[in-house]
């Protein structure tokens, strides 16, 4: 079974073509959050999300394909699931290093989802992920360095921080249901007029020019 995605039109971007609405960064063969994956491409299809899942990456393992790496750059969001046996997966991390560099060069958004961890252990590589990180073998110290600061990056946007540009985004961040603490950062206020979250919407006041400084 090979990599597979829900149909749906893709997008676009003034950088890239936007083949995905999602791309799912998740360990491989964990039962532990392979019912929470289930859950989730269920509901983002029903909604007509275009989602891009590595079917193979049990049977891959710590590879990352050049067809993988395409998918992140093409994706508008992606979702890392950080779940116990995450940080076991070189595939995952490396997977986690391509997701962090398209949020740099091109403000991809990025959603973590601690399924079943602590945010701090997936911080600071405790817990485990310290025992995961302490059993990696044939690994560089340059790379398990790259990786710490994945980690740490993507874990510190445990707020959901996205600045979103279309409607699609928003449908896509409503699906992680009631009781989520989303932040959305936008300077369309417009956008989030249409999809009826006024009551939330806070506005920053601007600096003066000493306040800037």
């Amino acid at each position: 079974m090979g990599a597979s995605s829900s149909t749906c039109s893709a997008s676009t971007t003034t950088n890239y073509d936007r083949n995905y609405d999602v791309f799912l960064n998740f360990k491989g063969e964990d039962s532990t959050s392979d019912n929470f994956k289930s859950h989730l491409c269920s509901a983002l299809s029903q909604k007509h999300v275009k989602i891009f899942v590595d079917g193979d990456k049990v049977k891959r393992g710590d590879e990352t394909s050049p067809v993988l790496l395409k998918a992140i750059k093409e994706s508008q969001i992606s979702v890392v699931i950080f779940s116990k046996d995450y940080a076991t997966s070189k595939g995952c991390l490396r997977e986690l290093v391509e997701i962090i560099k398209y949020k740099k060069m091109n403000k991809q958004i990025v959603i973590p989802v601690f399924y079943q961890v602590n945010p701090y252990d997936v911080r600071k590589q405790t817990g485990s992920f310290m025992d995961a990180f302490a059993k990696l073998k044939q690994v560089s110290g340059e790379e398990l360095l790259t990786w710490r600061e994945v980690l740490t990056e993507a874990s510190n946007l445990s707020g959901w921080d996205s600045s979103v540009t279309s409607l699609k985004q928003l449908e896509i961040l409503a699906v992680f249901g009631p009781g989520s603490r989303v932040i959305i950062t936008t300077r369309d206020k417009q956008l989030l007029l249409n999809f009826v979250v006024a009551y939330n919407i806070y506005e920053v006041e601007a600096f003066d020019k000493r306040e800037a400084l």
